[in-house]
């Protein structure tokens, strides 16, 4: 498949998906997007391909024209908590595709403030590019500390590390931290 090839059949793959959210279905496997493209049973090998390509479909269904908050979810998901959601964060961890062979299976909406699983995920990331941020900054710092790396050059990465790490919605970040008195702010 060409690059340009590749392009729209994920454009396809996240249509389908798309479609199926707006009859309901808020968190299609693999399997019921190629199906619901297909518009009959896929191939195990068509199946496989879905899989591949279920990262970039999100990313288009959450950046694109549809602009969905969602994120992927596992296989055990689908056996334990497509109907009765998790009620503990250890069981909400348990449904996202983390770790070795631990593959995503299906893409999933967030639900709002009962998602643990959406508020999980979105924790997760959030803990892990704070802790890279910070393990970096560090690095840089013992560099400059040890005369390897100048006062100039470490601000210039701190700085442009600390402005990536700005939401692309300022106004709205500020709005949501004033209304939040600062007791509730958790860690």
């Amino acid at each position: 498949m060409t690059r340009k090839q590749r392009k729209k059949w994920r454009k396809d793959m996240a249509e389908a998906a798309n479609t199926l959210f707006a009859e309901g279905t808020s968190d299609p496997s693999a399997i019921e997007i190629a199906t619901k493209y297909l518009r009959r049973k896929p191939s195990p090998r068509f199946v496989a391909q879905v899989l591949h390509d279920l990262l970039p479909i999100r990313d288009l269904l959450a950046n694109g024209t549809y602009r969905h908050s969602l994120g992927p979810v596992n296989r055990y998901y689908y056996e334990h908590h497509r109907e009765e959601p998790p009620t503990t964060t250890a069981e909400a961890m348990a449904c996202l595709p983390i770790g070795r062979g631990n593959r995503t299976m299906g893409l999933r909406l967030f639900a709002g403030d009962d998602d643990l699983i959406a508020l999980t995920q979105l924790s997760l990331g959030m803990k892990s590019g704070a802790g890279k941020y910070r393990a970096c900054t560090d690095r840089l710092l013992k560099g400059v500390d040890e005369a390897l790396f100048s006062h100039a050059e470490v601000r210039a990465r701190v700085l442009t590390g600390r402005s990536q790490m700005q939401p692309s919605l300022p106004e709205l970040m500020a709005r949501v931290m004033r209304e939040l008195p600062e007791s509730t702010h958790s860690s």
